[in-house]
């Protein structure tokens, strides 16, 4: 007599854990690419953004200079007045990599960068970043140039 055999059951179809480890790698290293180009386009895109904020705060220890001093810093001078005074521990530099330049026009001071190449013009990101500090009047009411 033969044994009986008892029909081969058929597994359901379906998928392993180890394929399910495999896909969740492969979705993770995808994730790491796209996340890390990402990340490198919005750091260059936000580079003049944080060359306004220093030019900005640049300008206030200008017009700071200006009040404790009278006159803003000639060309020659330039922002090492700024540290010579206290107003800044140090210039500080654009977030290229270059110093930040100063020129004193007849009383109007002009602070840029000249964006990421360093040399004056340019497009895209090699464009000068650039801000006007007004001299500060002091109104009649107001009597020294700025408040003690």
């Amino acid at each position: 007599m033969r044994p009986t055999q008892k029909p081969r059951r058929r597994s359901p179809p379906g998928v392993t854990l180890i394929e399910f480890m495999v896909i969740f790698a492969i979705m993770g290293l995808i994730a790491a690419i796209a996340g890390s180009i990402t990340l490198a386009v919005h750091r260059d895109m936000a580079k003049p953004s944080r060359a306004r904020t220093d030019l900005t705060i640049i300008a206030l220890g200008l017009e700071l200079h200006q009040c404790r001093t009278g006159s803003f810093p000639d060309t020659d001078t330039g922002l090492a007045a700024l540290e010579q005074s206290g107003v800044l521990e140090q210039p500080p530099l654009d977030p290229w990599g270059h110093r930040y330049v100063y020129v004193n026009d007849d009383g109007h001071p002009v602070v840029m960068s000249h964006g990421e190449e360093g040399v004056a013009g340019g497009t895209g990101s090699g464009q000068d970043v650039t801000i006007k500090v007004a001299p500060r009047v002091p109104r009649p009411r107001d009597g020294p140039h700025c408040a003690p």
